[in-house]
């Protein structure tokens, strides 16, 4: 039978998750390159929180990809989708080098993967593997029925990721357009951002369609092409 965390670790992460292509608090990337690097033992656990679009999965994401560079054995967990697995899937995790666990406050509530993350916490603490977790909400502020888990969680180096200013949404429109191959102009950027939920899901989903659309017809992304294909 194959092992949960072998085909974790075949599980495809977006390519333009990167820490190169993160926009905010740049201090964040340099801790977690830091984390990566297994030289600090009080960087072996880091929690990371903010509302959705803040850049939490991004980072998780990166540091998956970087890791993966520097031949570490590393492995990306969404608990989004823990109704559709057993807590069992978190067995063994902890003997690979980076654990990121994303959307913790998924599984508040459920005892079951309450206390598989628990025991995931305490075998990698024990194995020196790293974890990184990512949640919309601080540690402290999780109505968890577990109390070890929570005194666990608010044990080690937590930050808040702001919400991005429309420059900075800017920005990560470009960066993402450009990783890409995409020339997105900053007034198409612009009309993009004023014109639709300013969310950043939305409006790298909004991308993703104008980028199908402009490889399928061979069209130049204009602002005209853009309230074509998104319908604005």
């Amino acid at each position: 039978m194959i092992a949960a965390s072998q085909l974790l670790l075949n599980i495809k992460l977006p390519d333009d998750a990167t820490f190169d292509t993160f926009v905010g608090d740049q201090t964040v990337p340099g801790v977690l390159r830091q984390q990566l690097q297994g030289q600090d033992p009080n960087l072996w656990y880091i929690y990371l929180w903010g509302e959705s679009g803040s850049g939490c999965s991004h980072l998780l994401q990166a540091a998956c990809h970087e890791g993966r560079a520097r031949d570490l054995a590393c492995v990306y967990v969404s608990l989004s989708q823990s109704d559709s697995f057993s807590a069992a899937l978190l067995d063994g995790l902890e003997n690979l080098d980076l654990i990121c666990l994303d959307d913790l406050g998924c599984i508040v509530g459920n005892s079951q993967w309450e206390e598989a993350v628990f025991h995931l916490f305490n075998r990698a603490r024990g194995s020196k593997a790293r974890l990184l977790v990512g949640n919309t909400r601080p540690p402290g502020k999780l109505m968890l029925g577990l109390a070890d888990l929570r005194s666990r969680l608010t044990s080690g180096l937590v930050f808040h990721l702001k919400e991005l200013s429309d420059e900075q949404k800017l920005t990560a429109l470009r960066l993402r357009a450009n990783n890409r191959g995409m020339k997105l102009e900053p007034e198409v950027a612009r009309f993009i951002l004023t014109r639709l939920d300013r969310g950043t899901d939305q409006l790298f989903s909004a991308l993703d369609k104008l980028d199908q659309a402009s490889l399928h017809q061979q069209r130049k992304l204009t602002i005209n092409f853009a309230k074509e294909v998104l319908g604005i």
